[in-house]
């Protein structure tokens, strides 16, 4: 696809260059045919050679003039118009890490808060995938909220900190995929913990029900206690972040993390809701067969199913010395 725009591109420059070429000679012609006094061909050609400028000039003016100034959704329920030259300015003063000059700009168009690129990222939302509080402080300043509605209406995901760690929402200002990251896989950094206290301190939501949870809560905590795991290793700062998160998520999350000998020694007719009660969050996959699973101490993690009955049919443990730890017999 992209070898084919580039030809058709060099096709449409190549055709261009001949048209004004062609419309040059005939200027020439028309000239030369006037001096001769021969007035009615000069006339011609001089008007055929003056076409290719009008019609430039045409383009130009209507491109101007019905310049797009897309709607976007507002959070009462209406819709705000943004020039895109405004946005590309704000790109390019966030780039410059200028944030005195995109306060002033936002003083001067604080609409450009709604504006939401191809991701769908506000302003806000980069701020925090970028870790950068200063952002997420003129955003706020000049109204943007976290877990606004119209943000996450056309995504996979619905609330801010659903996407903490997906890098890939970071092209806001770059206008392209980034080559270098904040932060190493499974590495928590200060600044995320900065970043992820400044989200919940100013209204970010922690606990989340969505689709992708098949409408069973899903928290913050277990989500960053996944992460950190990464590189299989807890420095100081993983620690720090886990904590952090497990404290915003309320005493749900705030518990140590389980233990191996606590699955095995579990009792087999337990419910989901006791096992929550007794060593909080848990995070869910599989697509048919639901996992609900928690982090264990020792960096790897449980798997359980449960069956029609609400009772445990399998317990998983994943990592060193894993696999199946018990299977309900029928």
């Amino acid at each position: 696809m992209a070898f084919a725009g580039m030809f058709l591109g060099t096709v449409f420059v190549v055709i261009a260059i001949l048209i004004y070429f062609i419309a040059f000679v005939e200027l020439i012609i028309g000239i030369v045919l006037l001096v001769k006094k021969k007035k009615v061909p000069g006339i011609i050609l001089l008007v055929l050679s003056a076409i290719p400028a009008v019609v430039t000039v045409v383009l130009l003016a209507v491109a101007y003039f019905t310049a797009e100034y897309p709607e976007f959704d507002t959070y009462d329920g209406g819709t705000v118009t943004i020039n895109m030259e405004d946005v590309r300015i704000m790109k390019n003063i966030i780039r410059a890490k200028d944030m005195e000059g995109l306060n002033e700009y936002l003083d001067k168009h604080p609409e450009l808060i709604y504006y939401q690129d191809n991701n769908h990222q506000t302003l806000l939302e980069y701020g925090l995938h970028d870790y950068n509080v200063e952002i997420m402080q003129i955003a706020i300043d000049h109204g943007a909220v976290f877990d606004a509605e119209p943000t996450f209406r056309n995504l996979r995901y619905d609330h801010s900190l659903e996407n903490f760690f997906d890098y890939e929402y970071r092209t806001f200002a770059l206008g392209h995929q980034p080559d270098t990251l904040p932060f190493a896989f499974g590495v928590a950094t200060e600044e995320m913990i900065e970043a992820a206290r400044f989200a919940v301190d100013h209204g970010a939501e922690t606990v989340w029900k969505t689709e992708e949870s098949y409408g069973i809560n899903w928290d913050f905590a277990v989500m960053v206690e996944e992460w950190v795991n990464d590189d299989g290793e807890i420095s100081e700062t993983d620690a720090e972040l886990v904590e952090y998160a497990r404290s915003a998520c309320g005493s749900n999350a705030a518990k140590t993390l389980p233990t191996r000998e606590y699955f095995e020694n579990l009792d087999k007719d337990s419910t989901l809701e006791q096992i929550t009660a007794e060593i909080g969050s848990y995070g869910v996959r599989g697509s048919g067969i639901i996992q609900f699973v928690w982090h264990l101490d020792d960096g790897s993690y449980a798997s359980v199913i449960f069956d029609s009955r609400g009772k445990i049919e399998r317990i998983t443990i994943d990592g060193d010395n894993g696999g199946v730890i018990y299977e309900r017999e029928h």
